[in-house]
């Protein structure tokens, strides 16, 4: 099926594109270091898949990104491998989820203030 691979720092993930999906690799500053997430949203299954995350990319580093076909996605690191839309999360799964949304927003929200876009409390 169509894809993509995701290459950096030795690690490869490969993202099916057979359904509805819009998915994006993000480079972002955070206190000084760039940071990568490959992720998306499975327009179908309302979720937000996370594929890949590295903190702290150097000078040189290399991110391929290629599109190939594939023979199925990789496991997301969120939601977990195991996550069935159809199924509630477990409280585990649930708790996880929750507590990267909140690192992300946190990460986001510090970009702003420091950008002068929002204002301190």
């Amino acid at each position: 099926m169509e894809g993509f691979e995701v290459r950096f720092r030795g690690k490869s993930v490969k993202i099916a594109v057979n359904e509805s999906i819009s998915m994006s690799i993000i480079v972002q500053k955070l206190r000084g270091k760039l940071n990568i997430n490959a992720n998306g949203w499975l327009m179908d299954a309302d979720t937000y898949p996370v594929w890949m995350s590295a903190d702290d990319l150097k000078q040189g580093d290399e991110i391929t990104i290629e599109r190939k076909e594939v023979d199925e996605s990789s496991p997301p690191l969120l939601p977990p491998s195991d996550f069935d839309s159809n199924r509630p999360l477990t409280p585990e799964q649930e708790q996880e989820m929750w507590q990267y949304k909140l690192k992300y927003f946190q990460k986001l929200e510090e970009i702003l203030h420091k950008e002068g876009l929002i204002d301190e409390d």
